[in-house]
């Protein structure tokens, strides 16, 4: 899964909000946080990260072995137990040139992969050189400011990208609005309002090691914002299964057995099959059912129930009443046989049998 992070103007802080967004994710799985603004990365300089290997060698991996999955060890820091970052190159031009032709097979590489990846886009224009990645994504976050300025400009980027995918928005600072006037005016799927952060990179760096910077309201609010878009991606994600199960149901021809007729549950029952008894018929169980076996329980007290209503005994149960065969007697170790053995029949020969002797003898 993809989800592709951007802004358009009013330095939101994206970088800083996808780094805490991936490490507040509620799903214990594997994240993946790529930075691919073209006009160049910010997290290797602002954490002590390095760059190299990091976006390079992941587009080299992506070129080479294309349709595999990534080696994180080979490109990426591990942040947290389940966070990875692959940092991208600083400056505008070793960006430009990574991702001028990079990012269509890095697309077709993600494009197949179970593992969650944030992909920090930075400021994207119509014309931007990350259109693949935005095609094979599954859901954009689009960051804006809180000015005028910035806020009239949503609507036409939130239909632009709602093109390649569902589009949701967060807008940082206090832009005196209420969020469903701002849902109603943008035409995106949802919209949050977080307050503006001075020192937001501080944050979101010392979110894995320090407490206090996770009783922010800034850690708080990546929560909420993780949690919102997990839950409705989830949604998502069941109800296209659901869509594909019943097309599919749908689309299966149930056919009709040779020579047989169809009943009410599609199965085939024969034509010159008797009527179904009076207890059949007033149970409403098809041919099907009443040669399905006995439903068990754990219940002891239902261990002697009786069968369903309509259903023949099987022949296991028939042979339930008949008394059991005759068991021979105990042998004691100490005098041998305890009791006598049944006489044999007259029509069998008899047979010396040996008699009761002591262990001393």
């Amino acid at each position: 899964m993809l989800i592709a992070v951007s802004s358009i103007s009013g330095s939101p802080g994206v970088s800083a909000w996808t780094l805490m967004l991936a490490a507040a994710w509620p799903d214990p799985q594997t994240r993946i946080l790529v930075e691919a603004d073209p006009s160049g990365g910010v997290l290797a300089a602002r954490y002590g990260l390095s760059s190299d290997p990091g976006v390079v060698t992941l587009v080299s991996q992506a070129r080479l072995h294309l349709g595999h999955r990534p080696e994180l060890q080979s490109c990426g820091r591990r942040l947290d137990a389940n966070l990875w970052c692959i940092p991208g190159p600083e400056t505008a031009e070793g960006a430009g040139h990574i991702w001028s032709g990079g990012a269509q097979p890095l697309a077709e590489c993600l494009a197949g992969d179970d593992r969650l990846w944030f992909v920090d886009c930075g400021r994207i224009y119509p014309n931007t050189t990350l259109s693949p990645l935005l095609s094979a994504s599954d859901l954009h976050l689009l960051f804006v400011g809180s000015s005028t300025e910035s806020l009239v400009a949503v609507p036409s980027r939130v239909s632009w990208l709602s093109e390649h995918a569902p589009t949701c928005v967060v807008s940082v600072g206090n832009s005196g609005r209420h969020p469903d006037e701002m849902l109603k005016f943008f035409g995106s799927e949802r919209v949050w309002q977080v307050g503006y952060q001075r020192d937001l990179s501080k944050i979101a760096g010392q979110v894995f090691e320090s407490g206090r910077a996770r009783r922010s309201k800034a850690w708080r609010a990546a929560v909420e914002i993780s949690d919102n878009i997990c839950h409705w991606l989830n949604e998502q994600t069941d109800s296209k299964q659901r869509e594909g199960v019943n097309q599919h149901s749908a689309a299966t021809p149930t056919l009709d057995a040779p020579g047989g007729k169809q009943s009410a549950n599609n199965s085939s029952v024969p034509a010159d099959a008797p009527p179904p008894s009076p207890e059949v018929a007033e149970t409403g169980l098809t041919l099907s059912d009443s040669l399905a076996p006995p439903i068990s329980t754990p219940d002891s007290s239902m261990a002697a129930a009786a069968p369903i209503a309509g259903r023949p005994r099987m022949p296991s149960e028939e042979f339930k009443d008949r008394p059991s065969a005759p068991k021979l007697p105990p042998v004691s170790r100490k005098s041998g046989w305890s009791e006598p053995l049944p006489e044999i029949p007259d029509d069998e020969p008899k047979q010396a049998h040996p008699t009761a002797t002591s262990e001393a003898g």
